[in-house]
């Protein structure tokens, strides 16, 4: 579990979901096949499917351990704390998502043609995407940024605060070996 980012979308939709304050979540009836109640991301799945922020496959699988693509997470990241938006109907299923991020300075704006939709979403992408998407920008940076982590330096300058915000708000976490893995792609139960 420590190898794991405890929690990515769990944090935000917590904390979007409960206006703040962490509740104890009753973990809901297990419905995908290919989760155990004793998983690490068991309690963190169900909880968020309940909640209709995260959905798995028509043949009742979660599929856990494939990687989220950058449209799945963006859609994920702006359900979690915007109820109202309305799926885009006759283009790309997640462009609705990808203009509230848009708006939102999550992404560049026009960028969904460079984004890629189904390319696969690193650490670092994931974390600029958390704060921005939560208006979560200002936190306090540490004195020495490059500190926090062993590999911060491999953090594109321009991400590093998004790191330290997500890291610092519980939505991210570094590996046991002091690491953080920035290009490490993001899995569905992270």
């Amino acid at each position: 579990m420590g190898k794991r980012i405890v929690g990515v979308i769990l944090g935000l939709a917590l904390t979007a979901l409960t206006g703040g304050g962490l509740q104890v979540w009753a973990m809901p009836e297990m419905t995908f096949s290919d989760i155990r109640p004793t998983d690490w991301h068991a309690g963190y799945v169900m909880t968020l499917s309940s909640l209709d922020v995260v959905r798995g496959y028509s043949d009742s699988t979660f599929k856990p351990n494939e990687t989220i693509s950058k449209a799945e997470f963006i859609v994920l990241a702006v359900k979690a704390r915007y109820d109202d938006i309305v799926p885009a109907s006759g283009e790309h299923w997640a462009m609705s998502y990808i203009r509230k991020a848009e708006a939102l300075g999550a992404i560049d704006s026009g960028g969904a043609v460079e984004l890629e939709m189904n390319a696969t979403i690193t650490r670092e992408e994931a974390a600029r995407i958390l704060v921005k998407t939560a208006g979560e920008e200002g936190l306090e940076q540490p004195a020495d940024p490059l500190s926090v982590f062993s590999d911060m330096a491999d953090v594109k300058a321009a991400n590093q605060s998004y790191v330290h915000q997500a890291v610092a708000k519980g939505w991210l976490s570094g590996y046991p070996d002091g690491s953080f893995r920035p290009a490490n792609e993001v899995t569905r139960a992270e």
